[in-house]
């Protein structure tokens, strides 16, 4: 799906172009940030704090989100 992409400083939108495709059980929506250990390509929290996104017990890795958008 093609649309437009803002990341912002705490906040990422993403308004496609077109509609979702919300029939037939939804649509199926995975977002995926790519995060290194330390510095400034580290995910983190409010605060600042690296999280553990790959649960290793160790701060750092890629966040994944899934959810669907019904009618």
């Amino acid at each position: 799906m093609e649309g437009f992409l803002d990341a912002g400083d705490r906040i990422m939108m993403f308004r496609p172009y077109g509609k979702y495709p919300a029939e037939n059980g939804g649509a199926k929506i995975s977002i995926t940030l790519i995060g290194t250990d330390t510095g400034s390509g580290a995910i983190t929290d409010a605060k600042g704090v690296p999280l553990d996104e790959d649960p290793d017990g160790k701060a750092g890795g890629d966040f994944e989100y899934k959810f669907n958008i019904i009618k």
